[in-house]
């Protein structure tokens, strides 16, 4: 199992602002790891759990969505409690 890297967005869903956190690892087509959901009313750490195909990476689990891949940076639609557009950032 590989590290892929901790990703890291600002997101802005109905007038609120939160951060996401995802720390990835990679074995095969497989990805798994953490992710922690913050805002001003809430701190939702919980796993996630994704599968790879090309540079698509759709997730399953509490927040699932689709992901692209582009270098550094994965950008999106997650859904959870609403759904929201993201971009997330290799740090």
């Amino acid at each position: 199992m590989r590290q892929i890297g901790v990703f890291l967005a600002a997101v802005v869903v109905l007038l609120s602002v939160g951060q996401v956190v995802m720390d990835l690892k990679q074995s095969g087509a497989e990805v798994t790891g953490n992710v922690v959901v913050t805002g001003p009313s809430t701190n939702r750490p919980t796993t996630m759990q994704a599968t790879v195909s090309g540079n698509q990476r759709s997730l399953k689990g509490r927040v699932p969505g689709t992901l692209t891949v582009t270098g550094d940076t994965m950008s999106g639609v997650v859904y959870g409690v609403v759904e929201a557009n993201v971009t997330l950032k290799r740090q």
